[in-house]
């Protein structure tokens, strides 16, 4: 082989050097696992992957709390709900006081916290 001492000189300068970094891939990649499934036991079995730095609006929607209570539906956190928008007897396209009483007093029913109650609710109140 007219080249064969140049490979074994290369072979043997640059091959430890390949053998640490393989192992250190291979090292990170037992890590990026572990942490994955430290993730999924703390997200309740949800599987979160990994998003690249060229979509910071999906990294950021990945790690909001808030987008993933509202996304992803959970037994433990059952809300009954609120039926604010139905009248059988409204005979128009939109409901009478539609935004405080419909869109915005839904959002805070949903989204205010637990001081929320059903007798503030407008269809209880006989309000719609």
């Amino acid at each position: 082989m007219p080249l064969g001492n140049v490979a074994k000189t290369i072979g043997t300068s640059f091959g430890p050097a390949l053998d640490a970094i393989e192992q250190e891939y291979s090292r990170r990649g037992k890590l990026q696992q572990q942490e994955q499934q430290k993730t999924t036991q703390q997200n309740g079995d949800i599987y979160v992957p990994k998003i690249p730095h060229a979509l910071p609006i999906s990294r950021m929607a990945k790690d909001n709390a808030f987008l993933r209570d509202v996304l992803i539906y959970d037994e433990k956190k059952k809300v009954k709900p609120r039926l604010s928008w139905y009248d059988p007897y409204d005979k128009t396209w939109v409901p009478n006081n539609w935004f405080q009483d419909g869109l915005a007093a839904d959002m805070k029913y949903y989204f205010g916290g637990a001081n929320t109650s059903e007798a503030s609710d407008a269809a209880v109140n006989g309000r719609t």
